[in-house]
């Protein structure tokens, strides 16, 4: 999965795992955010992870390493982490977000992910 979104002062990509990642509490789910600018050199950026769940919850999506969500966290270029889906979120539609601000604008990837 890409998702790529382009704006006049930086471009902002997001990739994942599958889409249907298992939901087992172990299995990891890796994802990258890269921020560039029009010429493809890395941008220093604040970004926010954000699950979104079926019924219009909001939830902060905290780094793998630790229990800290990953909001506002300062970046520049790139920034790789991994999450692990619970068993109750099994064949469940929830959207994975992360906002982008960087260079006086910001910009929303998303991508809905099922887990099975």
């Amino acid at each position: 999965m890409h998702l790529l979104l382009v704006a006049a002062s930086f471009v902002a990509l997001l990739q994942g795992g599958p889409k249907t990642p298992p939901a087992d509490n172990k299995t990891k789910w890796p994802y990258t955010v890269t921020v560039k600018d029009a010429k493809g050199h890395p941008v220093p950026a604040k970004i926010t992870v954000q699950i979104l769940d079926p019924i219009g919850g909001v939830h902060a999506v905290q780094f793998d390493s630790n229990t800290k969500p990953i909001t506002n966290h300062p970046i520049v270029g790139r920034f790789r982490d991994q999450l692990e889906w619970p068993p109750e979120a099994r064949g469940f539609k929830f959207t994975f977000r992360v906002i982008v601000k960087a260079l006086g604008s910001t910009k929303t990837l998303s991508t809905v992910v099922q887990p099975r």
